[in-house]
């Protein structure tokens, strides 16, 4: 991926801003510049004061999108040592546990289809606290979690799980199967949105899956996320926001072939795919890359920037006449996009409940 570099928006207390200049799929230069939201601070780094909040860098968030392969992505790197480094405040447990039991279950129960045996060895990329592999502990699997947050996989560690802090790798990947064997699965719930070097950690994945393994991931739906204006879910740690048709073509530069896909209603719309070295895919995944593109390869993002103008004009007038003080359920990243897309740093928020022990008593970022 070629990256240029530019002066961060302010405060300055980073010297350079990575800026994508090549499409991290593709390696297209076709970018186009989609959508704008102003200077936003790291989404889930909550600070212990209103000095240290309003004292974190910002950076321009903006989405461009690839018009060769149709990958959203967004245009300035913030390094991972900033969006996923100590104090990284998100947790699996907290927010979809339910979610995260429910997928590993549905992978238990299609033994012949992804699972080739009753019980396996699961492989969770981007385990965090290692909610999910605690759901295939009980279920009888054997787990091992990759993250590179030492906060998150110190949690999974706490409840028993094996968790290596690091970024996936090719070489990570030959160490794993040395140690412990191929796994059975693979999975990555939202991975693929936030890595920054993209081929690096599919090269990985491949490597875990050999012939016969099956990835499981889930990611936010490029086109359900911008045709809903779901626009909150939009923040420097989400990299990349996928369709299919560029999904598919990632997968096929490491030999990965798209087998399902099922639409599933998390964060504004998200995908739930499976994906293997070998297999046939399902014709709904021909059927869904179809629907992708009835006024061509990417007519769901035409008008993108307009819906988002009169959906902050609405949110503001909403926010105006609202009684206040204005009061948040959930300190999540979607609610740091929206106290900073729509500068409520003027209109307080006066409180924000959370069930994150790592969030209670802290700022918003940027607030």
């Amino acid at each position: 991926m070629d990256i240029g570099t530019a002066g961060v928006a302010t405060p300055a207390d980073v010297d350079q801003l990575k800026i994508r200049t090549r499409c991290a799929a593709c390696d297209s230069p076709d970018l186009h510049d989609l959508l704008s939201l102003g200077d936003h601070p790291p989404t889930n780094v909550y600070p212990a004061t209103a000095e240290q909040s309003l004292a974190l860098p910002r950076w321009p968030l903006e989405l461009a999108l690839c018009q060769r392969c149709t990958l959203l992505q967004t245009r300035l790197v913030p390094p991972d040592d900033v969006l996923f480094g100590h104090g990284y405040g998100f947790r699996t447990a907290h927010a979809s546990a339910g979610h995260m039991r429910q997928l590993a279950q549905w992978i238990h129960g299609q033994p012949g289809q992804i699972v080739r045996f009753l019980r396996g060895f699961v492989v969770d990329v981007g385990c965090n606290d290692g909610t999910l592999l605690a759901a295939f502990r009980d279920l009888g699997w054997q787990t091992l979690g990759i993250d590179p947050a030492a906060d998150a996989t110190a949690e999974a560690s706490a409840l028993g799980i094996l968790a290596i802090t690091a970024v996936l790798n090719p070489a990570l990947a030959d160490a794993i199967i040395d140690k412990y064997d191929l796994p059975t699965v693979v999975t990555a719930t939202n991975v693929l949105a936030h890595v920054d070097n993209l081929h690096e950690i599919l090269a990985g994945i491949a490597i875990l899956l050999g012939e016969h393994g099956r990835l499981v991931a889930e990611m936010q739906y490029a086109p359900d996320m911008l045709l809903s204006n779901a626009f909150d879910t939009i923040y420097h740690e989400h990299r990349y926001s996928w369709s299919l048709y560029a999904l598919e073509r990632a997968l096929d530069q490491h030999g990965l072939g798209l087998l399902d896909a099922i639409p599933i209603p998390q964060h504004g719309g998200s995908i739930r795919i499976v994906a293997g070295a070998s297999g046939s895919p399902h014709p709904r995944v021909e059927d869904l890359i179809d629907g992708e593109r009835p006024h061509g390869r990417a007519g769901w993002a035409a008008g993108t920037a307009s819906r988002a103008a009169r959906f902050e004009a609405q949110l503001r007038e909403l926010a105006r006449t609202a009684p206040q003080p204005l009061a948040a359920v959930g300190a999540s990243a979607k609610l740091v996009t929206l106290t900073n897309w729509l500068r409520w740093h003027d209109q307080p928020i006066g409180w924000v409940t959370d069930m994150t022990p790592a969030k209670q008593g802290r700022y918003v970022p940027g607030t």
